[in-house]
C-alpha cells in the first residue's frame, strides 16, 4: 500500500508534466499549429530560393530541406536536459545562426519555416504532431504533398531515420 501512496503521485506529477505543462511552456510545442515568421532574415529567404532552385517540384524540395535541416542542425537525447535553455529561443534569425544542438520544436521550426515560405508549399501543407518517444513527448511534422501526408522528424539524426518515418517509443 506504502508503495502505492508514492508511486500513484510521482506517476500523477510526471504525466502532468510531460503532456501538459511541456505543451504549455514550451514554445513551438503548444496545443495549435504556429504560424511561420512573418519577416526572415536575408540569409533564409536565399536559402530558400537556393532550395527552389535546385528542386523541380513539392517532393524534392522537401527532400532538399529536410536533409539541409538535418545537415546543420541536430538533437541527441541527454542534451536535451542539459542544454534545456535553448529550448526557449524563437527568433529565427538567432536559431538561424546558431546551428548545431536544437530541441526537436526547434529543427521542425526551421524545417516548417523553409517550408512554408517556400512556393511549394503553404502553412497549411504542414501538420505539427507529438509522440511519446523515450519518456518524454517528442514532435514531429507531416507535409502534405497532393492527398498524402508525408512523416518528417529531422530531429533524429541519430536513430537514421529517412523522410517518411518518425521516432516511436524508445530509440
Amino acid at each position: 500500500m506504502y508503495v502505492l501512496r508514492v508511486l500513484i503521485p510521482l506517476l500523477a506529477a510526471y504525466s502532468l508534466t510531460v503532456f501538459l505543462l511541456i505543451r504549455l511552456f514550451v514554445p513551438f510545442m503548444g496545443f495549435k499549429q504556429y504560424s511561420p515568421p512573418g519577416t526572415l532574415p536575408s540569409e533564409v529567404v536565399e536559402t530558400i530560393r537556393q532550395l527552389e532552385q535546385s528542386s523541380r517540384d513539392a517532393r524534392e524540395y522537401l527532400e532538399t530541406a529536410y536533409e539541409f535541416v538535418r545537415k546543420h542542425w541536430h538533437s541527441e537525447r541527454l542534451k536535451t536536459i542539459t542544454r534545456l535553455p535553448k529550448i526557449f529561443r524563437t527568433d529565427i534569425g538567432e536559431i538561424w545562426r546558431s546551428p548545431g544542438y536544437a530541441h526537436c520544436t526547434t529543427i521542425n521550426f526551421i524545417l516548417y519555416t523553409l517550408l512554408a515560405h517556400s512556393r511549394f508549399f503553404t502553412a497549411d501543407d504542414v501538420r505539427i504532431r507529438h509522440t511519446f518517444f523515450n519518456a518524454v513527448l517528442h514532435q514531429y511534422l507531416q507535409v502534405r504533398i497532393g492527398a498524402v501526408w508525408i512523416d518528417a522528424d529531422p530531429s533524429t539524426t541519430y536513430l537514421h531515420l529517412p523522410l517518411g518515418q518518425r521516432a516511436r517509443l524508445f530509440g
